[in-house]
């Protein structure tokens, strides 16, 4: 889940409450936070995924370690509740009643909302992630150990390992969207961990949701997402990319593809991608002579480390980012949700496939160019 600071948070967002409860309260949330001292304020807040903005809902102060909120909700829906004295804002569904907030005697840091239906799924999915998350933590002294050893096949099979376990949490996922239409926090959950999106699996998802569940924020995000993606598919035409290179120069796509072109999406702070781009590098020098040209995109926001990756990994071929990070306006032309990855498309800016693993793509490659 997406951390969020407490302390900047209340620089970023201590905006007026003024009638917060103008016309009368329809939710009281009573709750009590171990280990928080009296007086620490408490904010309850709703973001807006569309304009970014941040609106303050309620506000209240820890006394006793209990707390008490109360406001007006304009929707059933996630909202962010930021406690002074704690790291991180915690995620929480809220319904148009009276809760109770606590923390799981068994599970510390997981808290229950007593009259929210919502909450009991999110932190049910929430325990059933967090338990594939540890087995494949534990993957990681057998990974260090392999990479110690130099070990090529050891590596390539636990990170199959790893990678199996991302593709777990997203069939639960996708399980508990397809079970349960009504359910709130499927679309936040299909948003932070269904990185690859596919539309002909998630738009009919989408389209049996509620109408309550397409109004959450989450909701309006995803399909705004799932449009992008149907519009980035294989066979569709692409948009341009236009940035600026490590020079300083501007330059677009069109202007440097070749008979076949991949958009290769990364950033030099990305382990994975890093650890792809001598493979990638192989296959470029491979096929460059008879038309393959490669536009890599990264998603850094410190030019220093972007340049430095570039000498490093040699990485010859053409480079641009606006050095936004994940607010990249190509990341989120094409809907970007992690990388590594990659768009590949033909002299005419058709897209013939994403995401194509390295053995896919030099067999494509071969076929297309010639071995």
């Amino acid at each position: 889940m997406k951390k969020i600071n407490y302390l900047l948070l209340v620089l970023g967002i201590m905006l007026a409450v003024s009638a917060c409860n103008k016309w009368g309260n329809n939710f009281t949330l009573k709750g009590k936070i171990n280990g928080i001292q009296d007086g620490a304020k408490v904010l309850l807040f709703d973001r807006n995924y569309t304009t970014k903005k941040i609106d303050t809902i309620a506000t209240g102060i820890v006394k006793d370690g209990k707390f008490e909120l109360k406001g007006k909700l304009k929707r059933v829906d996630v909202y962010y509740i930021g406690i002074e004295g704690m790291e991180q804002a915690k995620q929480v569904v809220l319904e148009k009643k009276d809760m109770e907030m606590y923390e799981d005697s068994l599970n510390p840091g997981i808290y229950n909302i007593k009259g929210s239906a919502g909450q009991e799924d999110f932190n049910k999915m929430q325990m059933i992630i967090f338990n594939i998350e540890m087995a494949q933590q534990s993957l990681y002294p057998a990974m260090e150990q392999a990479q110690m050893m130099g070990d090529e096949k050891r590596i390539d099979s636990l990170s199959q390992l790893y990678q199996m376990g991302f593709n777990a949490i997203e069939d639960e996922i996708k399980a508990n969207a397809k079970k349960n239409p009504k359910s709130i926090i499927s679309p936040i959950l299909i948003l932070n961990y269904s990185y690859m999106l596919d539309p002909k699996i998630y738009h009919p998802i989408y389209d049996a949701f509620t109408e309550e569940v397409k109004n959450t924020q989450a909701g309006i995000m995803l399909k705004d997402k799932i449009d992008i993606l149907e519009r980035t598919a294989v066979g569709k035409k692409i948009s341009d990319i236009v940035g600026i290179d490590p020079n300083g120069n501007k330059i677009s796509l069109m202007s440097v593809k070749g008979k076949v072109t991949l958009i290769d999406f990364w950033a030099s702070w990305c382990g994975p991608c890093r650890k792809e781009n001598p493979r990638v590098r192989q296959i470029y020098s491979q096929f460059h002579d008879k038309g393959f040209n490669i536009l890599g995109v990264s998603l850094d926001d410190k030019a220093a480390d972007w340049k430095e990756a570039i000498a490093t990994d040699s990485l010859t071929w053409n480079h641009v980012s606006d050095l936004k990070g994940w607010e990249s306006k190509a990341a989120k032309d094409f809907a970007i949700q992690a990388i590594p990855q990659t768009i590949l498309i033909d002299a005419n800016g058709t897209i013939i496939a994403r995401n194509l693993n390295n053995e896919e793509l030099t067999a494509k490659l071969s076929s297309l160019l010639g071995k």
